[in-house]
């Protein structure tokens, strides 16, 4: 699921947790934890488009959901 930040960026919400787009490159979208600086959560997603599939990367969030 997504959603909209205050400022207008696509969030990726899943499993109750926030991402950011990060980088994209051809087929491949790189999502970061939005807590990545605050809490240093080093949770990553990565988003296949072409195969519309998610990866996981690192699923250790150094934090609780946010909400």
């Amino acid at each position: 699921m997504y959603t909209v930040s205050n400022k207008g960026k696509l969030i990726l919400v899943l499993n109750g947790y926030e991402f950011y787009k990060e980088k994209e490159r051809k087929d491949k979208c790189f999502w970061v934890c939005r807590r990545r600086f605050t809490h240093k959560c080093k949770a990553r997603v990565l988003q296949n488009r072409t195969e519309n599939k998610i990866e996981l990367r690192n699923t250790n969030h150094s934090h609780s959901t946010l909400r």
